[in-house]
């Protein structure tokens, strides 16, 4: 079987995100991160025209209308 590699571009972005985050997932699965990842922080990215800062701000407010209050409080650490 194929094992599913990180993109430059989605490690790159994750990390300017979320620095030194380490994920109980990519443990337990990994071929769902790296197809998450690759789409969230890569292809996502590539294919929109928003700077960091306003794409940021558009997942929190989206994130507090959607009353997502610990997937917020998440966001911020």
């Amino acid at each position: 079987m194929k094992t599913i590699q990180l993109t430059e571009n989605a490690v790159r972005h994750h990390e300017e995100l979320f620095p030194n985050y380490e994920s109980k997932l990519q443990k337990t699965d990994p071929e769902f991160i790296a197809l998450f990842d690759n789409w969230a922080f890569d292809d996502v990215i590539r294919q929109s025209q928003l700077d960091t800062k306003t794409r940021v701000m558009m997942i929190l407010a989206s994130t507090i209308a959607s009353q997502a209050l610990g997937e917020y409080v998440l966001s911020g650490r």
